[in-house]
């Protein structure tokens, strides 16, 4: 009896200590000390706490005896439940100073967010690598199929395409499968403060992005010409394209008839690219475009300007003409004339009214062929490193074959 009386006494001096130290410790609650015990799911201690907490010994003895507990049980339990306090206490100050330490990581990793934009900022200072018009002076002679497919082929070897079209007809818009919407051209860019990557949308073709073209380019052939420094909207505009510096080529799908649309891509562009239809009005058309360029050059406004190549589009080797003026054009231009000539082809004719370049249409065609052929010789006369895909090939075996009217 004396025995259970001595346990019952240290057992109540166990209660005082818990009880003390829970007092004094006010976040540590009693849910969450028999949480870390793992007791409650096997005997009822919620009770047993509570009757020690108010001191009640008898009723804790019971309870005790209900469970099959012995004083000696009791004490190692509440000793234990002492013990779970002090390390869930310390645990609570480790969980503390790892949040510091996780918020302290997660600001050094927004610093050095912070760092790497402003790294590619600096970077952007840098300019793309080229801005090239697709301009022929004449409709009708492929010039928007050859951006839309020069456009996806340059893609597809892998270089990051922005395809801006800035035809009001917008037929390279549709043509590349992206539908023409009021407000969503560069019209707002030329005219007023809308920023030009706001624009961009980003095709269904890996590494091509396009700026749409719409009917209200129309309104900036009026627009333009009463505005200060009116031709140099477009190369103002395309500035915020340039500090993103995302893309590897710009191709602009200029507008047949020269106007201030047209000579604001002169002024913008690095070099034109000149699609001409194999027939006798090409070396024309060859000639008023360098009488154009050479003026733009003089003005001052864009000194650089060059023809980078001329492309002989629809050639048909059955015919005698096309043969003629190919050769005629060669010993004129031949500094600039590419090797690679688009053939007449059915399939390159369907492709655009079913919104798909040549190379997602008819990606076994000849036509499709000599698109990533010229694309790949562009590359070459910007000194890019292009990925030579797998259906490209040799632009010399290519010349020599004699293309189909009906290409299936």
């Amino acid at each position: 009896m004396e025995r259970c009386r001595g346990n019952r006494q240290n057992l109540n001096n166990e209660l005082i200590k818990i009880e003390n130290f829970l007092i004094s410790k006010k976040n540590i609650s009693i849910e969450g000390i028999l949480k870390l015990t793992n007791l409650a799911e096997n005997y009822n201690v919620s009770e047993l706490v509570d009757s020690c907490l108010a001191k009640n010994t008898n009723k804790t003895a019971n309870i005790l005896n209900e469970n099959n507990f012995s004083i000696e049980d009791g004490i190692l339990i509440i000793r234990t439940l002492l013990i779970k306090a002090k390390r869930l206490l310390k645990l609570q100050k480790v969980i503390n100073n790892q949040k510091n330490i996780d918020q302290a990581k997660s600001k050094i990793q927004q610093l050095k967010k912070q760092f790497e934009q402003r790294k590619q900022l600096a970077n952007a200072l840098e300019p793309i690598k080229t801005k090239i018009g697709v301009y022929s002076g004449k409709g009708g002679v492929g010039k928007t199929t050859t951006t839309i497919n020069i456009a996806a082929s340059l893609a597809h070897q892998g270089q990051r395409v922005l395809m801006l079209d800035l035809d009001p007809q917008a037929n390279a818009t549709s043509g590349i499968g992206i539908e023409k919407r009021e407000g969503g051209s560069v019209y707002e860019s030329l005219v007023g403060d809308g920023l030009l990557t706001d624009q961009i949308i980003c095709s269904s073709y890996e590494n091509l992005w396009v700026i749409p073209g719409e009917v209200n380019l129309c309104g900036a052939e009026i627009d333009l010409p009463r505005m200060d420094d009116c031709l140099h909207r477009l190369q103002r505009a395309l500035h915020s394209v340039k500090m993103a510096n995302v893309y590897d080529i710009i191709l602009i799908d200029c507008p047949p008839s020269l106007g201030s649309l047209t000579l604001n891509a002169f002024v913008a562009a690095d070099s034109l690219l000149v699609p001409i239809q194999c027939e006798y009005y090409a070396l024309e058309g060859i000639s008023m475009v360098q009488r154009l360029i050479d003026q733009v050059r003089e003005s001052g406004d864009n000194s650089g300007l060059n023809i980078i190549g001329i492309v002989m589009t629809m050639y048909d080797g059955r015919t005698r003409l096309s043969q003629q003026v190919l050769d005629e054009v060669r010993n004129h231009f031949s500094d600039v004339i590419f090797e690679t000539t688009i053939p007449r082809a059915t399939r390159l004719a369907e492709a655009p009214s079913h919104g798909q370049p040549a190379l997602i249409y008819d990606p076994d065609g000849l036509a499709t062929a000599a698109y990533d052929v010229l694309a790949a010789e562009l590359m070459q006369r910007l000194n890019v490193e292009e990925i030579t895909p797998d259906n490209v090939v040799d632009a010399a075996a290519l010349q020599n074959h004699v293309p189909v009217q009906n290409q299936a």
